[in-house]
């Protein structure tokens, strides 16, 4: 997959595609998901990249906010504020 610097592929190791092949949805709701999935995709590239890795570490490869601010040699306060961040802008973006 071809991505612009400073995008992160979420097709990789995110568990993205095992939730979509649960055989207990109908086809309607998959293509549904999938389109949910593409346009949350799109947001998150859309962060700027030091929110956006951040988040993309914590919101959909599991890793803590220690963890997180340990990897960029942060404090876990400037970690949880980048966050909190970015999700508010993906809310602006994708509104619930």
């Amino acid at each position: 997959m071809k991505t612009r610097e400073g995008t992160v592929s979420l097709d990789e190791n995110t568990g993205l595609s095992e939730q979509l092949s649960d055989e207990n949805n109908q086809p309607d709701d998959l293509l549904i998901r999938k389109e949910d999935i593409a346009i949350f995709k799109k947001r998150i590239n859309e962060l700027p990249e030091g929110k956006m890795k951040r988040t993309v570490q914590l919101l959909i490869e599991g890793f803590s906010i220690p963890e997180i601010a340990q990897k960029f040699n942060q404090k876990r306060s400037t970690i949880s504020s980048t966050i909190t961040q970015a999700k508010k802008r993906l809310q602006t973006l994708y509104p619930a």
